[in-house]
């Protein structure tokens, strides 16, 4: 019903708008400042769900500087949602079997493979580091058109929003998942996925309306894809508090900023020291099969937040210099040693620290590897610099 019902409305509103905006150009009205209005407000709360008025809004300039400097992030943001689609299906074609699977052993055996995908897996990093970027953008722009302090009540107001943002849609794709889900299973094997989706939704799917399914009962969570948006929920309770007590408090910005990098570095350290995990991502043919069956420890390092720390953080500090940036009469990102720096040692890093992921493969890890897990944690934090790096440079080119 509810499916039905939000077709209807946007029928009803897609017709609607045309309606009025071709009875507007048979009258060659359309330019008249009063008639553009009663369109635009024919119809009310209707008129959002019109198509065209839609796809209007997706192709406009940008209105302001901010829109202009950050438009790029949408490309950015397309490439890594093709790059982690193309590595979720070749794990579909690892899972099950094929007509010859030696070409695809053949193909996860090489080094250049093995070094390929030691990295993919961390694209996931680049959506935190862009939602970092954008939370601590557009407070500090919203903060700096205030006279006075933001007070805490904005805090929860800004929880509630987005909250509000959030769940209608995950409420629709949940009641999917329940109740038609398991209508595409036609196999033999289908029971392995469709079946016990449906059965993880209707026990475990309330804690994806809490946020919590990446922490509890995240070996058989309910839409396992959705382990993301809690991830990101939670950093931004994180987030935000940080960026108002920056902006009430100026003197606690470096400290923040320590207390903030130290935890980031820490927090994987700890999580792969003590799961017993590889410092990279190892992903051979085999491994790929288990990573779908999702192995417990595996899903402890991918789908919790803390370990993923980095890159929001990162995301965070990029939002806060180019505020800085945009705000300072001397610019202080074009030329020095420490922009330098930070233009070019994260991506040298993660490159060099990818090169040498195939010596991780002879290994044992039956036991705890301090080394290791400090090696993982800088190859993550290199990526959400990475990351964090190029956006500012993009959006302040």
């Amino acid at each position: 019903m509810i499916v039905v019902f939000l077709s209807g409305a946007v029928g009803y509103a897609t017709y609607t708008d045309w309606h009025y905006r071709t009875t507007a150009s048979l009258n060659n009205n359309e330019t008249d400042p009063a008639t553009t209005q009663g369109h635009t407000d024919r119809g009310g709360l209707w008129m959002e769900f019109s198509l065209r008025r839609t796809w209007a809004q997706l192709m406009t300039a940008p209105k302001s500087n901010l829109q202009r400097d950050f438009a790029f992030v949408e490309i950015f943001r397309m490439l890594s949602v093709l790059i982690i689609l193309a590595i979720h299906v070749s794990m579909c074609f690892t899972a099950g079997p094929t007509a010859n699977m030696r070409p695809l052993e053949e193909f996860y055996g090489l080094k250049l493979s093995l070094i390929a995908v030691s990295v993919f897996p961390f694209q996931v990093h680049t959506f935190f580091t862009i939602s970092g970027v954008m939370l601590a953008v557009h407070f500090l722009e919203y903060a700096s058109s205030k006279a006075n302090r933001i007070g805490w009540s904005f805090l929860w107001k800004g929880i509630v929003m987005r909250y509000i943002r959030i769940f209608p849609v995950l409420f629709v794709v949940w009641l999917y998942q329940v109740s038609w889900f398991d209508w595409f299973a036609r196999g033999p094997g289908d029971y392995r996925y469709f079946g016990l989706e449906k059965d993880n939704c209707r026990t475990n799917g309330w804690l994806n309306f809490l946020f919590l399914n990446n922490y509890f009962k995240y070996s058989n969570m309910c839409m396992q894809q959705t382990w993301h948006l809690a991830a990101d929920f939670q950093f931004f309770l994180a987030g935000l508090p940080l960026l108002m007590l920056i902006n009430r408090h100026p003197r606690l910005l470096w400290p923040l900023l320590t207390i903030t990098t130290i935890f980031s570095f820490g927090a994987p350290i700890v999580n792969l020291y003590r799961h017993k995990l590889p410092g990279v991502i190892l992903t051979n043919f085999k491994q790929l099969r288990f990573v779908f069956y999702a192995h417990p420890a595996l899903k402890n390092d991918y789908m919790l937040s803390h370990p993923h720390t980095c890159s929001y953080f990162s995301g965070l500090f990029a939002g806060l210099a180019y505020h800085r940036y945009r705000t300072a009469v001397v610019p202080v990102l074009a030329s020095g040693n420490i922009a330098w720096l930070f233009k070019w040692v994260p991506p040298t890093m993660v490159v060099l620290q990818a090169i040498f992921s195939p010596l991780f493969y002879g290994l044992d890890y039956s036991e705890p590897m301090l080394w290791n897990a400090v090696y993982g944690a800088i190859h993550r934090c290199c990526w959400g610099a990475m990351c964090a790096t190029g956006i500012l440079y993009g959006a302040t080119a």
